[in-house]
Protein backbone atom coordinates (compact mmCIF):
# COMPACT_ATOMS: atom_id res chain seq x y z
CA UNK A 1 0.00 0.00 0.00
CA UNK A 2 3.10 2.16 0.82
CA UNK A 3 4.43 1.79 -2.84
CA UNK A 4 1.07 1.90 -4.23
CA UNK A 5 0.54 5.27 -2.99
CA UNK A 6 3.80 6.80 -3.07
CA UNK A 7 4.10 6.09 -6.78
CA UNK A 8 0.40 7.61 -7.14
CA UNK A 9 1.19 11.00 -5.70
CA UNK A 10 4.80 10.99 -7.19
CA UNK A 11 3.34 10.16 -10.54
CA UNK A 12 0.35 13.27 -9.81
CA UNK A 13 3.29 15.31 -9.15
CA UNK A 14 4.93 14.79 -12.44
CA UNK A 15 2.71 14.46 -14.30
CA UNK A 16 1.19 18.15 -12.81
CA UNK A 17 4.43 19.17 -14.08
CA UNK A 18 4.44 18.06 -17.77
CA UNK A 19 1.18 19.62 -18.12
CA UNK A 20 2.44 23.13 -16.60
CA UNK A 21 5.58 22.26 -18.85
CA UNK A 22 3.14 22.10 -22.03
CA UNK A 23 1.11 24.97 -21.14
CA UNK A 24 4.29 27.53 -20.46
CA UNK A 25 6.02 26.18 -24.20
CA UNK A 26 2.73 27.03 -25.92
CA UNK A 27 2.42 30.30 -23.92
CA UNK A 28 5.39 31.26 -24.46
CA UNK A 29 6.38 29.79 -27.90
CA UNK A 30 3.41 29.69 -29.68
CA UNK A 31 4.57 29.28 -33.13
CA UNK A 32 7.65 26.78 -32.22
CA UNK A 33 7.09 23.49 -34.49
CA UNK A 34 8.42 21.75 -31.87
CA UNK A 35 5.04 19.90 -31.09
CA UNK A 36 3.27 20.88 -34.23
CA UNK A 37 0.15 18.23 -33.12
CA UNK A 38 -0.15 20.63 -29.93
CA UNK A 39 0.26 23.77 -31.91
CA UNK A 40 -2.23 22.72 -34.27
CA UNK A 41 -4.65 21.67 -31.70
CA UNK A 42 -4.10 25.25 -30.01
CA UNK A 43 -4.97 27.24 -33.13
CA UNK A 44 -8.32 25.14 -34.13
CA UNK A 45 -9.63 25.41 -31.23
CA UNK A 46 -9.84 21.25 -29.77
CA UNK A 47 -7.15 22.58 -26.80
CA UNK A 48 -6.96 25.64 -24.50
CA UNK A 49 -4.32 26.77 -22.64
CA UNK A 50 -7.54 26.86 -20.22
CA UNK A 51 -8.38 23.66 -20.44
CA UNK A 52 -4.67 22.53 -19.71
CA UNK A 53 -4.75 24.74 -16.70
CA UNK A 54 -7.71 22.65 -15.16
CA UNK A 55 -5.48 19.05 -15.91
CA UNK A 56 -2.89 20.80 -13.52
CA UNK A 57 -5.24 21.27 -10.98
CA UNK A 58 -7.19 17.96 -11.10
CA UNK A 59 -3.81 16.20 -10.47
CA UNK A 60 -2.94 18.56 -7.83
CA UNK A 61 -6.12 17.87 -6.04
CA UNK A 62 -5.68 14.05 -6.58
CA UNK A 63 -2.12 14.48 -4.59
CA UNK A 64 -4.06 16.07 -1.45
CA UNK A 65 -5.36 12.83 -0.16
CA UNK A 66 -2.05 10.93 -0.71
CA UNK A 67 -0.22 13.48 0.87
CA UNK A 68 -2.75 14.10 4.05
CA UNK A 69 -2.41 10.15 4.34
CA UNK A 70 1.67 9.94 4.47
CA UNK A 71 1.92 13.33 6.46
CA UNK A 72 -0.69 11.33 9.19
CA UNK A 73 1.63 8.45 8.52
CA UNK A 74 4.94 9.74 8.36
CA UNK A 75 4.99 13.02 9.56
CA UNK A 76 6.89 15.66 8.46
CA UNK A 77 9.61 13.66 6.62
CA UNK A 78 7.71 12.50 4.43
CA UNK A 79 5.85 15.81 3.91
CA UNK A 80 9.06 17.40 2.97
CA UNK A 81 9.74 14.59 0.07
CA UNK A 82 6.63 15.61 -1.61
CA UNK A 83 7.15 19.22 -1.72
CA UNK A 84 10.97 18.23 -2.95
CA UNK A 85 9.09 17.07 -5.93
CA UNK A 86 6.51 19.61 -6.22
CA UNK A 87 9.46 22.31 -5.98
CA UNK A 88 11.16 20.55 -8.55
CA UNK A 89 8.57 18.98 -11.07
CA UNK A 90 6.95 22.89 -11.42
CA UNK A 91 10.61 24.85 -10.67
CA UNK A 92 11.47 23.69 -14.38
CA UNK A 93 9.06 25.45 -16.28
CA UNK A 94 7.03 27.66 -13.97
CA UNK A 95 7.60 31.06 -12.61
CA UNK A 96 8.77 34.95 -13.05
CA UNK A 97 11.87 33.17 -14.50
CA UNK A 98 10.86 29.77 -16.79
CA UNK A 99 13.12 27.06 -17.45
CA UNK A 100 16.14 27.76 -15.22
CA UNK A 101 17.16 24.43 -14.95
CA UNK A 102 17.59 24.04 -19.14
CA UNK A 103 19.09 27.79 -19.07
CA UNK A 104 21.88 26.91 -16.45
CA UNK A 105 22.39 23.57 -18.12
CA UNK A 106 21.25 21.61 -15.16
CA UNK A 107 18.60 19.78 -16.31
CA UNK A 108 20.36 16.50 -16.43
CA UNK A 109 21.89 16.61 -12.53
CA UNK A 110 17.85 17.95 -11.68
CA UNK A 111 16.37 14.89 -12.82
CA UNK A 112 19.11 12.15 -12.07
CA UNK A 113 19.03 13.19 -8.31
CA UNK A 114 14.71 13.38 -8.33
CA UNK A 115 13.90 10.57 -10.65
CA UNK A 116 16.52 8.15 -8.94
CA UNK A 117 17.95 8.92 -5.44
CA UNK A 118 15.15 10.83 -4.38
CA UNK A 119 12.69 8.76 -5.57
CA UNK A 120 14.00 5.19 -4.63
CA UNK A 121 15.03 6.73 -0.83
CA UNK A 122 11.98 8.33 -0.97
CA UNK A 123 10.24 5.17 -1.54
CA UNK A 124 12.05 3.29 1.24
CA UNK A 125 11.48 5.78 3.79
CA UNK A 126 7.64 5.33 2.62
CA UNK A 127 8.05 1.73 3.67
CA UNK A 128 9.49 1.60 6.87
CA UNK A 129 7.65 5.11 8.00
CA UNK A 130 4.15 2.71 6.96
CA UNK A 131 5.65 -0.72 8.84
CA UNK A 132 6.63 1.66 12.13
CA UNK A 133 2.93 3.33 12.04
CA UNK A 134 1.09 -0.11 11.79
CA UNK A 135 3.57 -1.64 14.83
CA UNK A 136 2.72 1.78 16.72
CA UNK A 137 6.45 2.33 16.87
CA UNK A 138 7.99 6.04 16.31
CA UNK A 139 8.54 6.68 12.59
CA UNK A 140 12.25 6.95 12.01
CA UNK A 141 13.65 9.95 11.01
CA UNK A 142 15.03 10.65 7.38
CA UNK A 143 18.61 10.61 8.55
CA UNK A 144 17.91 7.86 9.97
CA UNK A 145 17.96 5.99 6.37
CA UNK A 146 20.64 4.11 5.25
CA UNK A 147 23.31 4.59 2.75
CA UNK A 148 22.47 2.15 0.90
CA UNK A 149 18.82 3.66 0.39
CA UNK A 150 20.18 6.78 -1.94
CA UNK A 151 23.58 4.74 -3.79
CA UNK A 152 20.63 1.80 -4.79
CA UNK A 153 18.93 4.56 -6.93
CA UNK A 154 21.85 5.87 -8.54
CA UNK A 155 21.15 3.10 -11.90
CA UNK A 156 17.67 4.38 -11.74
CA UNK A 157 18.31 7.50 -12.26
CA UNK A 158 20.92 7.48 -14.80
CA UNK A 159 18.39 5.57 -17.04
CA UNK A 160 15.92 8.06 -16.61
CA UNK A 161 18.54 10.85 -17.82
CA UNK A 162 19.26 9.05 -20.78
CA UNK A 163 15.91 9.40 -21.74
CA UNK A 164 15.81 13.19 -20.85
CA UNK A 165 19.18 12.61 -23.29
CA UNK A 166 17.34 11.03 -26.20
CA UNK A 167 14.13 13.46 -26.20
CA UNK A 168 16.87 16.59 -25.73
CA UNK A 169 18.39 14.84 -28.71
CA UNK A 170 15.55 15.55 -30.56
CA UNK A 171 14.99 18.50 -29.89
CA UNK A 172 18.42 20.38 -29.93
CA UNK A 173 17.79 22.80 -32.89
CA UNK A 174 14.62 24.16 -30.88
CA UNK A 175 15.78 24.17 -27.06
CA UNK A 176 19.14 25.64 -29.06
CA UNK A 177 16.93 28.74 -30.33
CA UNK A 178 15.07 29.30 -26.74
CA UNK A 179 18.46 29.44 -25.03
CA UNK A 180 18.59 26.05 -23.50
CA UNK A 181 21.89 25.25 -22.69
CA UNK A 182 20.63 21.46 -22.54
CA UNK A 183 23.49 18.29 -22.99
CA UNK A 184 22.47 17.73 -26.38
CA UNK A 185 23.01 21.46 -27.35
CA UNK A 186 26.07 21.98 -25.84
CA UNK A 187 28.11 18.82 -26.57
CA UNK A 188 25.90 18.13 -30.15
CA UNK A 189 24.78 14.63 -31.34
CA UNK A 190 28.09 12.77 -31.01
CA UNK A 191 28.45 14.30 -27.22
CA UNK A 192 24.77 13.06 -26.49
CA UNK A 193 25.78 9.21 -27.75
CA UNK A 194 28.72 9.60 -25.81
CA UNK A 195 26.58 10.55 -22.46
CA UNK A 196 24.26 8.30 -23.34
CA UNK A 197 26.65 4.99 -23.80
CA UNK A 198 28.55 6.28 -20.64
CA UNK A 199 25.03 6.85 -18.62
CA UNK A 200 24.11 3.65 -19.83
CA UNK A 201 27.27 1.38 -18.64
CA UNK A 202 27.13 3.16 -15.37
CA UNK A 203 23.49 1.82 -14.67
CA UNK A 204 24.40 -1.88 -14.97
CA UNK A 205 27.76 -2.16 -13.99
CA UNK A 206 26.54 -0.23 -10.84
CA UNK A 207 24.71 -3.50 -9.23
CA UNK A 208 28.06 -4.82 -9.16
CA UNK A 209 29.93 -2.47 -7.15
CA UNK A 210 26.88 -1.53 -5.09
Amino acid sequence: MAIALAFLGSWLIHLAGLFTDTHELLRRYPQAVEHPDLTSALQDGTLTLGQIKLAIAACLLLTGPVAVCFLVVGGVPTLVIGVVGVAASFGYSAGPHPYPYTRLGIAEPIFFAMFGIVAVAGTYYAQIAWLAAAASQPVPSLAALPTAAFLVGLPVGVLVTNILLIDDLEDRRFDASKGWRTLAVRFGPAGSRLFYCFFSLLAYLAPLVL
